[in-house]
């Protein structure tokens, strides 16, 4: 056997041999790892602060569609983080000027409420 055969068989053995389970299920969690990887999307203030940057965006790049005197609603989920978001949001709207026709925070069936009781928004 070559000298290279010898230097392969070794870690070879050792991996099919005792060891053989735990080398198989370690590549397996790796694997699964690497799959499973995916972007998250940011929540809370972080979130509201990459929404308003976009918002804003749209409105000084495509005044036409959208507006200075556009009318918007922030609806969130409810908990910490929806409020956060939310509170943020008409925070950095209000700031360049963006009128916030109204906010809800909640379950579905709240946020309804809410913007009904807001009036018609255009």
């Amino acid at each position: 056997m070559s000298a290279f055969g010898k230097i392969i068989q070794r870690p070879l053995s050792f991996i099919s041999g005792e060891y053989g389970m735990a080398a198989v299920l370690v590549l397996l969690c790796i694997l699964f790892s690497v799959l499973t990887i995916e972007e998250k999307s940011p929540e809370g203030a972080q979130g509201a602060k990459s929404l308003a940057k976009d918002i804003i965006q749209l409105v000084e790049k495509d005044s036409s569609n959208f507006p200075k005197e556009l009318q918007i609603f922030i609806a969130a989920g409810e908990g910490k983080t929806g409020e956060l978001f939310a509170s943020s949001l008409e925070k950095e709207l209000n700031s360049v000027g963006l009128e916030i026709k109204g906010i809800a925070v909640g379950n579905p069936p709240k946020v309804r409420k809410a913007i009904q009781s807001a009036g018609k928004i255009e």
